[in-house]
């Protein structure tokens, strides 16, 4: 969806010197409903994984609108719009430091 804006910025003196005409969009994505995916360890593809581990997430597809890689360090927690949550066994949510974003994949560091 897109919205459109316009605004018109006048002086008040009765003539168009100083006046300005505004415009702007923005565009807002549709939100996806979660989908089946499966973490493993990226470096062995194994189920399960523990703190501070580097993970792969994997789904069908529609996981991000793009294919990102991280280039800063810290590690961002939202990359193009995408962001991980991780619950931990006390039922604590912390974002993810992500490195990777694509439409199947997301490669995140698991949090401590």
């Amino acid at each position: 969806m897109t919205f459109y804006a316009a605004g018109n910025a006048g002086n008040g003196d009765g003539t168009s010197f100083g006046d300005y005409i505004y415009t702007g969009s923005a565009s807002l994505q549709p939100v996806t409903a979660p989908q089946a995916v499966t973490t493993v360890s990226a470096a062995s593809f194994a189920q399960g994984a523990s703190s501070e581990a580097i993970a792969a997430l994997f789904a069908a597809g529609g996981l991000a609108g793009s294919t990102i890689s991280a280039n800063t360090v810290p590690l961002p927690t939202v990359l193009g719009g995408v962001v991980v949550k991780v619950k931990d066994t006390a039922g604590t949510e912390r974002d993810a430091p992500l490195f990777f974003i694509s439409a199947a994949q997301i490669n995140f560091l698991i949090p401590q």
